[in-house]
């Protein structure tokens, strides 16, 4: 059975190839009036101890589940979380958890000074506060539902800030703005979002330098980039820089979203992929990604600008393959969203060598092999059918079982988390795996035990 489904995607996805490479041909200048051009976007690479820190505390927030931990008392204690090399300590500002499973912490890292120290001292640029995500991992409804709804970004309620003497800053439903119903619910409801932005007003009263980072793993991901947004928006923050570094994000809104965000000065969006991570790709083609790809390989890390790239100036956007391959090479892309998979990565080959396993630059066009364009991207417009490389709209078509597909992917992902939830160390997926999954004649898992 898992032979015949292999064979089958190839096939597919060669058909596909044939049937869009002339298309791309005889299309291959585009006119730059019909493509949008981001100038704004923030290009400044995050450096590889952020990426690496902000994903621990991304794998940091499944120990805070483990222990029902309902405040900040499981958070290391500040006395014993010093680096006495750096003279730096942590700091948890906040830990909720919602009926949804939706959990948020926010911790900061300072350096305390001494008599000997300068106020100015550089070491306080490295200083911030990072608001980290944990969303539910059971995302078979999510993320694989025929028809996931959609809310305008925002509060669903205007929100009065003392602060300005005004109302928060949000775009109104005249625009359309859009992004995935539950992500919304997961910042705004409750009055969330509010509550952070106190918590990092305060913060940045009592440490100017401080830096603002969002983060989280999964749907985690998805909600920092929500935040790190929703922040940058507020007149309070107009000229600070925001990062989201995030990890295995999925798709967050619709078009408008996109063109949004992309066009934000001074937010960097950066959305870490692990190799065949599913999750990435999902939900459908109705939702898009925002901010930048970084892509981890086997071999070498890649930057993809704004997920697409860019013709005007140069950048190659996702490559030949990257939608549809996880479909074909399942189940390795359920393996490869574990976040210990994440922080693997990050800790064995980035920290050792960073120049072959972090990026420096983003991807350039004429580094392409065959010297030509040949992007995979999710949009649905006129443009995507230029630019993709397999056709997505012509995959999902052809493909009519993919949410089944997906969900049983979802549901083996579950197994395999609940086993790395009770202590047993899933494999890092260079390695031969040594959780062995049982499959009935559906492909779904039905047994799951350790080598």
């Amino acid at each position: 059975m898992m032979k015949t489904l292999f064979f089958t995607f190839l096939t597919l996805v060669v058909t596909m190839c044939y049937s869009t490479n002339a298309r791309i041909n005889e299309n291959s200048l585009l006119n730059h009036n019909q493509q949008q051009h981001y100038v704004t976007v923030s290009s400044n690479i995050p450096p590889l101890e952020d990426t690496i820190e902000l994903a621990r505390l991304s794998s940091l927030m499944y120990s805070f589940y483990r222990q029902n931990s309902q405040d900040c008392s499981a958070f290391p204690s500040e006395d014993n979380d010093k680096d006495n090399n750096t003279n730096t300590s942590f700091h948890c500002h906040m830990y909720e958890k919602d009926d949804q499973d939706t959990q948020v912490l926010i911790v900061s890292r300072t350096t305390r000074n001494n008599k000997e120290q300068d106020q100015n001292d550089h070491d306080h640029e490295k200083d911030y506060i990072a608001i980290v995500y944990a969303g539910t991992d059971d995302f078979r409804n999510t993320l694989t539902d025929t028809d996931i709804r959609t809310k305008f970004f925002g509060p669903q309620v205007p929100h009065y800030n003392n602060a300005t003497n005004s109302t928060f800053v949000f775009p109104s439903q005249e625009e359309d703005i859009r992004v995935h119903a539950g992500f919304n619910n997961a910042v705004f409801k409750n009055d969330l979002f509010f509550r952070i932005y106190d918590i990092v007003q305060q913060f940045k009263v009592h440490h100017p330098h401080g830096r603002i980072l969002t983060t989280g793993h999964s749907l985690g991901a998805a909600d920092s980039i929500l935040t790190a947004v929703g922040l940058k928006l507020q007149p309070l923050f107009k000229d600070e820089m925001i990062h989201s570094i995030n990890f295995g994000c999925p798709k967050t809104g619709n078009s408008n979203w996109k063109t949004l965000v992309n066009n934000i000065d001074n937010l960097g969006i950066w959305r870490v992929v692990n190799g065949l991570d599913l999750v990435p790709r999902l939900p459908g083609i109705r939702f898009h990604h925002v901010g930048h790809t970084m892509q981890l390989d086997k071999r070498s890390v890649r930057g993809f600008w704004l997920h697409e790239g860019d013709i005007e100036l140069g950048y190659a956007g996702i490559p030949f393959g990257w939608n549809t391959m996880p479909y074909i090479l399942a189940p390795v892309a359920a393996y490869e969203h574990l976040i210990s998979h994440y922080t693997s990565y990050l800790n064995k080959k980035s920290a050792q060598n960073p120049m072959q396993y972090y990026f420096q630059t983003f991807e350039s066009i004429d580094r392409d092999s065959d010297g030509s364009n040949q992007n995979d991207d999710d949009d649905d417009d006129e443009l995507d059918d230029i630019l993709n490389f397999p056709d997505d709209d012509l995959f999902w078509t052809q493909y009519s079982n993919h949410i089944e597909f997906e969900r049983q992917y979802a549901e083996q992902y579950m197994q395999i988390f609940e086993v790395e939830k009770q202590g047993y160390s899933v494999p890092f997926s260079d390695e031969i795996p040594k959780v062995s999954l049982t499959y009935n004649s559906r492909l779904r898992p039905v047994e799951t035990s350790i080598i």
